[in-house]
């Protein structure tokens, strides 16, 4: 792993008893190569700094804990970047997903992970999420592709300002891209591609105030009768659904998914629920999925992947 250090100087310097002043470093760029770890890169990088990551598949499971740094993979295809599962992980959901850009709690209270740039990669194969974001502000996540997740391919939970652009997402169990539990979304979404997943391609719930643009999504129902947008409350589902003519509209809403304008349910409980609260929002997501099977089978599909596959567990 190779860092690269450009450093900004004064164009002039003062020399005042022997003191040098000189300016501050800038951000720094540091290359991962296939074979090298992208957490060991976020460990040893600063705010500001980009992690470029090269052509490969990287088995890994990585925690984003560092506030204003870029992740920039070479592209989401099989000549670019591929995010899968490793063999194990104590990191990210026990290695559940990809990607985990989390806040964290501190002795003042909890801090949102700011800043924080997702681009060019695969997430391909895990059994949650490619991408999760979980107490975060103004994550933006573009031109990924999440292949074949468990969950959901993109997703946020308690997010403040979350940006979707130009991504693309299939095969997930539930839905391509989900944004939830968040009442202060502001979630903008430009340009992303939902496609071939178990329910829906666009999930919003609790999530208000929202903007969309030149979204699509084709092919995504398990069930008949369920459709490409679903949400509730006054989020950006509401957007799509109104504004957004490029989102197919022939699917109908399944009953068992709540309509955009349904009187939201109370949100997860607050930021402090970080990451256990995420845990235990898959456990229950586990419950309900297993209780729906009973009251109304799922046909199965050729092709896709139970939500318990992961080759790290």
């Amino acid at each position: 792993m190779k860092r690269v250090l450009g450093v900004s100087l004064l164009a002039g310097m003062m020399v005042v008893g022997g003191m040098v002043l000189a300016g501050p470093a800038s951000a720094a760029t540091i290359d991962v190569h296939p074979g090298e770890s992208i957490q060991a890169a976020i460990n040893h990088a600063s705010p500001g700094d980009v992690i470029v990551v090269h052509p490969g598949v990287y088995h890994e499971s990585v925690v984003v804990n560092k506030d204003h740094l870029t992740l920039r993979g070479a592209g989401a295809g099989a000549n670019g970047t591929v995010i899968e599962p490793p063999e194990s992980s104590n990191r990210c959901l026990h290695g559940a997903a990809g990607f985990c850009v989390f806040g964290k709690k501190t002795e003042s209270g909890f801090h949102r992970r700011t800043g924080v740039t997702v681009e060019g990669f695969e997430f391909k194969g895990f059994p949650a999420f490619g991408l999760v974001g979980f107490g975060v502000k103004d994550l933006l996540v573009q031109r990924n592709f999440g292949v074949d997740n468990g969950e959901y391919g993109l997703t946020c939970f308690n997010c403040a300002g979350i940006s979707f652009l130009y991504n693309k997402a299939t095969g997930a169990g539930e839905s391509g891209f989900y944004v939830g539990d968040s009442r202060e979304a502001d979630a903008l979404l430009v340009g992303n591609l939902a496609f071939g997943n178990g329910t829906t391609g666009f999930l919003f719930r609790d999530a208000n105030v929202g903007r969309a643009k030149g979204n699509k999504a084709y092919g995504n129902c398990s069930v008949p009768q369920r459709r490409g947008v679903q949400g509730r409350g006054r989020g950006p589902a509401a957007v799509l659904r109104a504004r957004d003519r490029a989102v197919r509209r022939e699917e109908q809403p399944h009953p068992a998914q709540h309509r955009v304008g349904e009187p939201a349910h109370r949100p997860l409980g607050g930021v402090g629920r970080h990451r256990g609260g995420v845990v235990e929002e898959l456990r229950r997501r586990q419950r309900v999925r297993q209780r729906d099977s009973v009251q109304r089978p799922v046909p199965e599909q050729a092709g896709r992947h139970p939500v318990g596959r992961h080759r790290g567990r």
